[in-house]
């Protein structure tokens, strides 16, 4: 019994069959690159927000920091004791914070 498929039918089929699995290869490939984008995106997403979130606290941190370089004082009377005692534990103060 002869089949009435050429040839030349089955070698186009075989060829159309290699175009199709090509394109099912082409098509997982566009997939898997989307959500690898996806992946990293998101991510980088969230360390800007982290860094955002680092800054801000750092910067409302040193906001309320007052450094005092140095103190001059001057005594008027010799009654000044508060004067004297304020400005030691300043400066002892702002050493201890410091180191």
């Amino acid at each position: 019994m002869k089949s009435n498929t050429s040839s030349t039918e089955l070698q186009d089929d075989k060829v159309a069959a290699i175009g199709i699995g090509a394109m099912i290869v082409f098509i997982a490939l566009i997939l898997v690159a989307a959500v690898a984008a996806a992946v990293i995106i998101q991510t980088a997403e969230a360390l800007q927000q982290n860094a955002q979130q680092t800054g801000d606290d750092t910067a409302d941190n040193m906001a309320g920091k007052v450094m005092i370089n140095s103190l001059t004082l001057t005594q008027t009377d010799t009654n000044c004791s508060f004067a004297s005692l304020l400005a030691a534990n300043l400066l002892q103060s702002q050493a201890s914070a410091t180191s």
